[in-house]
Formats: C-alpha cells, structure tokens, sequence
C-alpha cells in the first residue's frame, strides 16, 4: 500500500528545531535537551552560588557523596599500591581521615572552629554540610 504524501511546492524548505519554541536552534536549547533533570539536593545552596569556584564546587560535592579519589579508593581499583595517608603515613587514606581523623586535619580543624567560635564537633562532612546549611552559611 503507497500512502499519499503532499507535497507543497509553494513553501520554501527549512530546517526546524523542534526541541525549541520558535524552531531556531541554540547552544542552550541543545544542552536542555540533552541534560538530565534531576531535582536538587540537599547541600545545593552550600555548594551552587555566584562567588563559589567552580573546581572548588565541584570538590566539595564530590566530598560530600563520598566520590573522591582517595587513595584507599584507587588501591581498591588496582591503580595504587600504597593506600598510606599521605599527611600521617600511619593509616590507609580515606575521606574521613583526609578531613578528620588524621592528626594533622583535625588540628586545622579545631583552628577553624576556634577562629569562627563553633564549639560543635565535627564528625563527617555531612554532618558539617547539615549544620552549615542550617545556619544559612
């Protein structure tokens, strides 16, 4: 069976983007078409504003998911052979121990907290994100 197609000789052919309203295409227009849409977290105030860098951002996201490349991560991946922590050299690297338990980062941090008068603990970067956020840092 041959459908029967219309063919409008008076019309001049063109290119559509139908992805956006007015059919013109833009950069913008193709990165929303393409991005993934997720909704927002919980940190994201913390981390997205206009005078944060962006490498930092990006940093400290991936801190606080837990997704940096420590050592003890690339030893599991078979990419290092030390996991040492790179600051003491007495136990295996890992995120906790990069920001809070090694002697040396939690000597930083109790200078940090003494200068900025916090008086809490600080356990894990969740935890630091949770209350930074709560005071609307």
């Amino acid at each position: 069976m041959i459908l029967r197609i219309d063919i409008h000789t008076q019309e001049k052919d063109c290119w559509k983007w139908n992805v956006s309203a007015t059919g013109g295409f833009s950069l913008k227009s193709a990165w929303e078409a393409i991005r993934h849409k997720g909704g927002s977290f919980e940190f994201q105030n913390l981390i997205w504003f206009p005078s944060h860098y962006p490498k930092m951002d990006a940093c400290l996201l991936r801190a606080i998911q837990m997704k940096l490349p420590t050592k003890d991560k690339l030893h599991q991946w078979g990419i290092l052979q030390n996991n040492t922590c790179v600051l003491c050299n007495l136990y295996p690297e890992a995120i906790s121990r990069l920001f809070f338990d090694c002697r040396y980062t939690s000597y930083i941090w109790a200078l940090c907290k003494l200068k900025l008068g916090l008086s809490q603990l600080i356990s894990s970067l969740t935890t630091e994100a949770i209350m930074l956020n709560s005071v609307g840092i």
